[in-house]
């Protein structure tokens, strides 16, 4: 829950914000370079496949994704994200805004105090320097997704391949108000890419999306298999998607807007309903279940 309140003294200590400035203006320069070099740092451990891929930033706790009010971004080499998400995600009791510019998280053992624009933070009384200072965006106040969680003794590691930054600490049971709605794995993107890439090719961001849910669709119906693996390389009653069984297919780097389609799709934005089918020919046997057509190809329930 946040709260607001007018004033409030913190148990250790009367927080006033004229304080820390003459402190944050002796450190500033030496801050700014070293977010600068963090920066460099990050943007050269993404490396060319996380930039072109072109995926939105994914917070995982224990492998469960989180739902995120406000979108994560990149600020100085760190990734900010949403205070409250994350530390209530993390077992935080509370975290109160205060009009003065702080925001508090409390936990069972411990209490964090941020101030916004500020590289100062204390936990339980203890004054540090952050390389990043927190900020607001979009209404939000947005701090260090690392620094946050190693405070909390957790381990913080950062996908290059998909985006992600994925915090462990097994002992930590995720309120469910705080996760996605759409859970998926990393294979399941991965491989909705593809498909939809091989499948797509030279058509629209709408027609990809169209094939990406066509597979989903099959996922989630009785009759075709349950994960999106098999679905794509089933092979039962007949070889339902040819180029995926291509040597190629294996290691097929994706388009970036493929990539969008495949991870729109897994976040629940559906363009064709229910259908099963798609193909660049009417089936004449399905006529009556024609759904839509997109850019040449038929879309069938």
């Amino acid at each position: 829950m946040v709260q607001e309140q007018n004033s409030y003294t913190i148990g250790f200590m009367e927080l006033k914000l004229g304080v820390f400035m003459g402190k944050n203006r002796d450190r500033k320069v030496v801050n700014a370079l070293i977010g600068l070099v963090m920066c460099v740092i990050l943007m050269v451990g993404m490396g060319s496949t996380s930039l072109a891929r072109n995926l939105s930033i994914d917070i995982r706790i224990n492998n469960q994704r989180l739902s995120i009010n406000s979108e994560p971004y990149i600020n100085s080499g760190r990734v900010m994200v949403p205070i409250r998400v994350v530390a209530e995600a993390l077992g935080a009791t509370e975290v109160i805004w205060i009009q003065q510019g702080y925001v508090v998280a409390r936990f069972p053992d411990k209490e964090i105090i941020f101030m916004i624009d500020s590289y100062d933070y204390w936990v339980n009384g203890e004054l540090k320097v952050s390389d990043v200072a927190p900020t607001i965006s979009n209404g939000s106040s947005m701090v260090s997704v690392r620094l946050l969680a190693e405070e909390l003794a957790c381990d913080v590691g950062w996908n290059n391949d998909f985006s992600t930054v994925e915090i462990i600490k097994p002992e930590v049971a995720i309120d469910p108000v705080h996760l996605a709605t759409e859970q998926y794995s990393y294979d399941d993107i991965l491989w909705l890419a593809r498909i939809t890439h091989v499948e797509g090719l030279n058509i629209s961001y709408d027609a990809k999306l169209a094939i990406a849910n066509v597979v989903l669709n099959r996922v989630e119906s009785p009759s075709f298999p349950g994960t999106v693996y098999d679905v794509i390389f089933e092979t039962e009653y007949a070889t339902q998607f040819p180029p995926a069984h291509r040597d190629s297919f294996q290691s097929l780097e994706p388009s970036a807007e493929s990539w969008r389609a495949a991870e729109d799709a897994l976040d629940g934005n559906n363009n064709v309903s229910s259908c099963l089918y798609f193909n660049n020919s009417p089936f004449k046997s399905k006529s009556s279940d024609l759904y839509i057509i997109i850019e040449g190809e038929y879309f069938y329930y």
